[in-house]
């Protein structure tokens, strides 16, 4: 198509000494140019614009044909343009009346682009628009926001320092409300072989404005309306308009948080749904990108020690300003593609190398020692006249003060007037790709910080796991304990039984029979059968008393401790000849009765052990005050025994005594093995230490 003049103003762009050059390097220019005429209305102010011309590269970046633009008003080209982006018109007509160049971003929304533009008059009532298409750029850097910020939340949630799994996920969920701008939200665990749903938190803001008094917390599958489609169809629902009729809702209970925006995602192990989570309320509808981005924090939150694999969205950030040649924020070269002699350069790339103008005209593209990777011998360029297009993605540029520059390299082959005109676009991408190593250190930063907090929660769950280990042990021993008292228990009242039966029941036999004998011949009672009457009473009551000390030792009450003591002593050397060696020296004033009957019985255990199993008839019981405490020995130089083969909970005596001395706060120590008898050490702290 033929550039299109008006009449009584010519594009400035086609008005040049050398106007068949520029009239290519207008029509092969990357940005969009538009040439407009403004329209103001009869207090001056702007109204509206007519296009005048336009180059290719308008059409490629808005989609508008040159055929229904140019000789018409904005207004007629896009309708919406003076009520959606009214800034427009204003604008350019700013620029026109003060004459002074403006460079902005917008975004275009009855094209829904965003383009960066750049703006200045040439003549009266004239304008240039010269843009770049930036809508990619826009939405990569908006990916980037996205992904940075679910980065930052993910290290949040793995640095938080929690207490418990349930405040992780709440921590978590918190996070995950403000990544998608929510209001509220919640988290389900999904029982697959159940069908069951049961809650696990509810946000701060949900409980806030939930009344219901009795709260539901689990929920059957078939039970649950809109909300359980997400295991049911088993992927992300969407209802951005939750008031709306919907076939699938089931209604919720008066008192419940009303819902407008509602998200859910399921969560996934071993490809089940083990969890859903939703977050709702969103001031706007909600995303494919909100969906996405709750997905994949959710997953990251879920796995917990496994490192996040953060997308890398990183996309290029182009030099903004490019305008017409001397305008342009890339770099230019015009060549003469018959001698490769570079007939023009922009002040951009003369900015960026640093080498005045004077070292491009008139020479070779490879008699430039910088640009040597791009073109270095002459028969390079003769490919580049073959191919009539040539691209580079990532070369590096030696500037004058010796630093590199890497740069985007676009070359274009086209004919002006039957020859042959080579133009270069170099554009600056070292920011682009220090962008790309801050991201991927900030990855690596990432990662670090990830396998740190694992091997922290490792070694956390190693701990856990071995005092569970331990608290298991302790309960199998204490219930083996309990079973075996029990059965020392029933053990012991059958020996009080046959006491009662064979001891006291025989003598009060006898002595019912010689009252009955007396009773029946009154007037020949003897003063010998009072006397033998008397010692079966005697015997009664001795008994009585022998059972009483084996069920009670009522005489700590009375006599203290160490009397007891050596009454019990006495007793074991009258009954199975045990001689005891015995050395006392505590204050009774010091132990409340807890304590003294605990003392008394870990004796008489340890005693008791001693003459079953140690083989021996001597032992020896030391009380000793010490400064907060009472130590209690008792040893036997016996068979002893390893005590690696004692198996817990299989001793009644023994655990027995383990377990009075815990309960009364103190050590109880045990030392054996075979041919060197046994020793057991116990220290019992002291309830109230008189003065």
């Amino acid at each position: 198509m033929d550039i299109v003049f008006e009449p009584e103003s010519s594009d400035p762009m086609i008005q040049s000494e050398s106007e068949s050059n520029y009239r290519l390097l207008f029509q092969h220019m990357l940005d969009g140019y538009a040439y407009c005429r403004m329209v103001f209305d009869e207090n001056g102010k702007p109204q509206d614009f007519i296009y005048i011309n336009v180059n290719d590269a308008f059409e490629k970046h808005t989609g508008l044909k040159k055929e229904t633009v140019i000789g018409k008003m904005v207004t007629e080209v896009i309708p919406d343009l003076k009520e959606q982006n009214p800034e427009i018109i204003q604008i350019y007509g700013n620029a026109v009346i003060t004459g002074k160049p403006i460079e902005f971003e917008t975004f275009i929304k009855p094209l829904e682009i965003w383009l960066r533009i750049s703006v200045y008059t040439p003549v009266k009532d004239h304008f240039v628009a010269v843009f770049e298409n930036i809508t990619q750029r826009k939405l990569a850097e908006e990916k980037i926001l996205l992904g940075e910020f679910r980065l930052r939340s993910l290290v949040n949630i793995l640095q938080h320092d929690s207490v418990s799994t349930q405040d992780f996920l709440d921590h978590a969920l918190d996070e995950a409300i403000k990544l998608t701008a929510s209001k509220i939200g919640y988290i389900y665990f999904y029982n697959a072989e159940r069908q069951e749903f049961v809650l696990n938190t509810w946000s701060k803001g949900a409980m806030e404005e939930c009344t219901i008094q009795e709260k539901q917390t689990v929920y059957q599958l078939n039970k649950t309306g809109i909300w359980g489609e997400v295991v049911r169809q088993n992927k992300p629902i969407v209802v951005n308009d939750f008031q709306a009729p919907n076939h699938l809702k089931k209604g919720y209970p008066d008192g419940h948080v009303k819902l407008f925006k509602f998200l859910t995602v399921p969560i996934h192990k071993d490809d089940r749904v083990v969890a859903v989570a939703a977050v709702a309320n969103k001031a706007t509808d909600y995303t494919e990108t909100d969906i996405l981005q709750l997905t994949l924090l959710l997953d990251s939150v879920w796995k917990r020690v496994e490192a996040k694999k953060i997308e890398e969205a990183l996309i290029a950030s182009e030099t903004r300003y490019r305008r017409l040649f001397e305008t342009a924020k890339d770099g230019i070269l015009i060549l003469d593609s018959l001698n490769g002699k570079i007939v023009d350069v922009n002040p951009y790339l003369i900015e960026i190398l640093g080498y005045p103008k004077e070292d491009f005209l008139n020479k070779a593209i490879w008699d430039l020692g910088f640009f040597k990777d791009i073109v270095s011998n002459k028969a390079k360029f003769e490919e580049l006249q073959r191919h009539r297009y040539v691209h580079y993605e990532d070369l590096p540029l030696k500037a004058a003060q010796g630093q590199t520059i890497d740069v985007e390299f676009v070359s274009n082959v086209y004919e002006v007037d039957r020859q042959k005109v080579i133009q270069c676009n170099i554009r600056n991408i070292t920011e682009r790709k220090q962008a790309e190593l801050a991201l991927q250190k900030l990855n690596m930063e990432l990662e670090d910080r990830v396998q740190e907090r694992t091997q922290e929660l490792q070694t956390t769950n190693e701990r856990l796991i071995a005092q569970i280990d331990l608290v298991k042990r302790a309960e199998d021993e204490l219930r083996s304990l309990s079973r075996r008292l029990v059965e020392a228990q029933e053990d012991e009242r059958r020996v009080i039984s046959m006491e009662l039966h064979d001891e006291i029941g025989q003598h009060l036999t006898v002595l019912k029979m010689m009252l009955d004998t007396m009773l029946r011949n009154p007037e020949i009672i003897k003063q010998t059968d009072l006397k033998r009457a008397s010692e079966q009473v005697s015997n009664v009551i001795a008994q009585v008393r022998n059972i009483s000390m084996q069920l009670h030792p009522s005489m700590l009450e009375v006599l203290g401790l160490e009397s007891t003591l050596r009454a019990l002593f006495e007793r074991l050397h009258a009954t199975a000849g045990m001689d005891i060696e015995f050395r006392g020296g505590v204050n009774d004033a010091w132990l409340d009765r807890d304590t003294r009957l605990g003392i008394y019985r870990i004796v008489q255990e340890a005693l008791t052990n001693m003459m079953r199993y140690s083989g021996v008839k001597t032992a020896q019981v030391k009380l000793k005050d010490c400064d907060n405490h009472i130590s209690i020995i008792v040893k036997d130089e016996g068979k002893g025994f390893d005590l690696a083969l004692l198996s817990p909970g299989k001793s009644a005596g023994i655990s027995g005594m383990r377990e009075r001395v815990r309960t009364l706060g103190g050590i109880f120590i045990m030392e054996s093995s075979p041919g060197k008898g046994t020793s057991i050490s116990v220290e019992i702290p002291f309830s109230e230490k008189s003065s």
